[in-house]
């Protein structure tokens, strides 16, 4: 059964990306998602499954960065048992996990040449071999990979091969950073304030916070927000941050970054000195982890 779009954001590039998952949602060719670290990458490719004709099925994820080297084949492939030392049993990969849903492939980038040459043929063929058996298997599976590096810099420097890049590359996918992504940050925030509510109401922020917000560039894009919102839904039992000035002793590197003349003048925010506690905060037997200096 076909699900709702999980994406959150009313950008226009956010608008544009659901409008594009819904164009291409129904075809089985290959995606490749491609954005920074913690843009949403897997979501997309969530959303990619759960809109289309596949949503029944199985969404198998699998990050290729997080394998070994020499387990990504049986990982990917399967294995028959007494292929080599440790295989006691059958094990199918996720290729066959996958039949007849979505197999997402997150960090394709770091993929192995000689594993990227396997892959090829899977793409081509529609059949795997499990390590230690000789007879392929059929597999019905629309691949979506992603990665945070650009691959065409990856072909030129010899470590990603480009057939497979255009294997995969058929329907092309950018996910945003968040810093581009404008009044979402507080749609996002609000968002991760209702999931982290600790014992009562979720947190509330002032203007004057939103904007400390909005004008952090967000290196770590939405995981680096959900952590912050996570950090202050337990930090702030008075479930209010009330000022910028909030963000210093939780978030430093945010408050640094926020250049708001009257948050300079009234807590001199600078790099270089030791973190101002605001009066909003609670007190420091209410306070886990951040003891008042």
């Amino acid at each position: 059964m076909r699900q709702p779009n999980p994406i959150i954001g009313n950008s226009q590039p956010m608008r544009e990306i659901r409008k594009l998952i819904e164009t291409i949602a129904d075809s089985p060719a290959t995606v490749m998602i491609n954005g920074e670290s913690g843009t949403g990458k897997e979501l997309v490719a969530q959303a990619l499954h759960y809109q289309s004709p596949r949503a029944d099925a199985n969404f198998v994820p699998l990050n290729c960065a997080a394998i070994p080297k020499e387990l990504m084949e049986s990982e990917l492939f399967g294995h028959r048992k007494g292929a080599f030392t440790g295989a006691l049993t059958d094990r199918i990969g996720r290729f066959e996990l996958a039949h007849g849903g979505t197999l997402f492939l997150d960090e394709i980038g770091d993929l192995s040449l000689d594993m990227q040459v396997k892959l090829l043929r899977v793409l081509q063929e529609r059949t795997v071999d499990p390590v230690g058996s000789s007879r392929p298997v059929e597999v019905d599976v629309r691949v979506v990979a992603a990665t945070h590096r650009d691959l065409e810099a990856e072909i030129s420097a010899g470590r990603f091969r480009e057939d497979l890049y255009y294997r995969l590359n058929v329907l092309p996918v950018i996910t945003p950073p968040l810093r581009e992504r404008g009044d979402d940050i507080l749609l996002l925030a609000k968002h991760y304030a209702e999931k982290f509510a600790y014992k009562s109401a979720p947190v509330t922020f002032s203007p004057d916070f939103v904007e400390a917000l909005k004008a952090y560039e967000w290196p770590g894009n939405v995981r680096e927000l959900s952590n912050l919102i996570h950090r202050f839904s337990h930090c702030f039992l008075d479930k209010s941050c009330r000022c910028a000035a909030c963000l210093q002793p939780c978030c430093p590197r945010v408050c640094r970054n926020y250049s708001l003349s009257v948050v300079k003048r009234q807590r001199k925010l600078t790099s270089r000195t030791r973190p101002t506690y605001c009066k909003c905060l609670p007190s420091v037997t209410t306070m886990r982890g951040y003891p008042r200096q």
